[in-house]
């Protein structure tokens, strides 16, 4: 599969995004979050080219854009399917960096505001749990590693769970995903084509999930180059968080 495309579908998997109208919250009798209220706000915190140097918007791949009910399936991990209410709005942001013609690592954030703290907290509400540990581990181990076709490589993954409420709620969760080439499928004829890109050896992935009053913040990165530095997820997962909390909805 060629990078470009990997990077893509990856993507695609871990975040979406949309944007609505004012949803009010049933029995919720606050002022309601109105659209741009929320896109203002998600647009004061989204990560920016700025916040990691030597990094550029990546927009994916060509192609139709998420539609509206995609982005509670970001979140389906901590709801068990059954969504509590629509976002008001929601948006991602990704930064790539480029190692010669190819992707070789993106990272991004995605900002969903719900129309109340309550609903958000109960969109994500059971991430901590055993089953959501189990549903993410699931997600991101399909994302871009083969999920068994025969014609792809074969990885041996292992994925970690951080504790972080301390920093970022008791809502919080953050994995790790590691994955190293074991086997790659064998090389087919490529006449007139330029052969595809050899599978990487390596395949790190983070993903985070947190909330800030109203908002969902999902933060991660996607990289077949290196281990994503440590110092780096937290300085970024730390400007998400103090962005969101000084905007707070």
């Amino acid at each position: 599969m060629p990078r470009v495309r990997w990077v893509a579908l990856a993507l695609v998997t871990v975040v979406a995004a949309v944007v609505g109208g004012v949803i009010s919250a049933s029995g919720d009798g606050g002022k309601s979050i109105t659209a741009p209220e929320a896109v203002a706000f998600i647009r004061a915190v989204q990560l920016q080219p700025s916040d990691l140097p030597g990094s550029a918007p990546f927009v994916g791949e060509a192609g139709s854009p998420p539609e509206g009910a995609e982005i509670q399936d970001l979140l389906h991990c901590g709801h068990r399917g059954k969504p509590r209410g629509r976002a008001v709005a929601a948006e991602r942001s990704a930064l790539a960096d480029r190692y010669g013609d190819w992707i070789g690592e993106v990272v991004g954030s995605a900002v969903i505001v719900m129309p109340n703290e309550a609903l958000a907290k109960a969109e994500i509400a059971t991430l901590r749990s055993r089953s959501g540990h189990v549903c993410m581990a699931h997600d991101l181990r399909s994302s871009g590693l083969g999920s068994g076709d025969p014609d792809s490589p074969v990885y041996e993954i292992s994925i970690t769970f951080l504790p972080v409420a301390h920093a970022l709620g008791q809502e919080a969760v953050v994995l790790h995903l590691l994955a190293r080439l074991q086997s790659s499928p064998r090389a087919r004829p490529h006449r007139g084509r330029r052969p595809p890109a050899p599978p990487a050896k390596l395949f790190y992935s983070v993903e985070a999930i947190f909330a800030v009053g109203a908002a969902d913040i999902a933060f991660y990165t996607l990289s077949e180059h290196r281990r994503f530095p440590v110092a780096t997820e937290s300085r970024l997962l730390t400007l998400l968080y103090d962005r969101a909390t000084a905007h707070k909805l």
